[in-house]
């Protein structure tokens, strides 16, 4: 990464402002389309879009603060989380269809009629997870957010030292970034790798915007990286899901766990020798910071059940922002 440059004195260009309002009226733009997509139930994509623009439009709202005039940009980032929950249980149920249909088992395989009972509960799951947001994603509310977001774009433009604080902020989240993946290269543990995912989305998300606004190149491994460690959350959140088997499942369950386990340890081994392979491409010192768990609407699991493991009957929790694998995904 580019050295953030001295603090300097100097006014903030109005160009620097009127890149930042582009880019806010870019993903406020981004957000509209997405949830006027996401109430057509034949739009596969549009629940993943929908929930990358809110990420994008909280991670700009929370880099870009120290120019926004207003004050409410919590707020607005408190709304757009609440969006982002209220559409998790619905990406879960995706990303688990798609996995568990990728899977290759032969004719005579004990874990296909386990695949096939699965598959139909999962199928139930994501209509009435569907169903449940579009309820609570109604068009006004969209639209209430874009004019809250119009206000919040309000940027400051000639406010000294105002670009090196967005970059002192852009510097922590690096640092976090590369603390938790320092933490998860040696872990066999689904947890930590997850909460170093995290950090390095924020991390992209905020150095992109940037990036955009002050013409630098982001690091184009950042996203194939979060797409490494979004594949063993995916694997991950099936596993638990498959640990809690109906009453009565029986053999052919424990055997499409066993495969679902199998495909989760090679992407455990997998990732880490990524993540060890990119800090050492780096060669830059990994902060020595312990990890903490991320921000609850980011963690793998909600409140709604205490925290106790999933039954497949069970309402889906939500999930990652992540497009799927072309091929089925996940």
């Amino acid at each position: 990464m580019t050295p953030s440059p001295a603090v300097s004195s100097k006014p903030v260009p109005k160009r620097v402002a009127e890149r930042v309002s582009r880019g806010f009226l870019k993903w406020a733009r981004r957000l509209h389309d997405t949830g006027v997509r996401a109430r057509d139930e034949h739009d596969v994509e549009a629940i993943h879009d929908l929930r990358v623009a809110t990420r994008r439009l909280s991670e700009m709202l929370w880099l870009w603060k120290p120019m926004l005039r207003a004050s409410g940009a919590g707020a607005l980032r408190r709304r757009l989380r609440r969006l982002r929950r209220d559409l998790g249980p619905v990406r879960e149920a995706e990303v688990h269809l798609a996995l568990v249909r990728r899977l290759r088992l032969t004719a005579g395989d004990p874990a296909k009629a386990a695949r096939a009972t699965l598959i139909e509960q999962l199928e139930r799951r994501r209509r009435m997870a569907r169903h449940a947001a579009a309820l609570r994603m109604a068009p006004d509310d969209i639209d209430r957010w874009l004019e809250g977001m119009a206000g919040e774009s309000d940027l400051r433009a000639g406010r000294p030292r105002v670009v090196a604080r967005v970059e002192a902020r852009l510097g922590r989240l690096r640092s976090r970034a590369l603390a938790t993946l320092g933490a998860a290269r040696t872990a066999n543990d689904p947890e930590r790798l997850h909460v170093a995912r995290v950090a390095l989305k924020r991390w992209r998300y905020a150095q992109e915007s940037l990036g955009e606004v002050l013409g630098r190149p982001s690091e184009p491994e950042l996203a194939e990286l979060q797409e490494t460690l979004g594949v063993v959350h995916d694997f991950a959140l099936l596993d638990e899901l498959l640990a809690s088997p109906e009453e009565g499942a029986g053999e052919p369950w424990v055997e499409l766990r066993r495969r679902v386990t199998r495909r989760l340890d090679l992407r455990k081994a997998a990732a880490a020798r990524v993540i060890a392979a990119w800090l050492e491409r780096r060669k830059a010192p990994v902060p020595g910071v312990p990890a903490k768990p991320p921000a609850p609407d980011d963690y793998r699991r909600t409140t709604r059940n205490g925290g106790a493991p999933p039954s497949p009957a069970s309402r889906p929790r939500g999930v990652r922002s992540r497009r799927p694998p072309a091929t089925a995904g996940g």
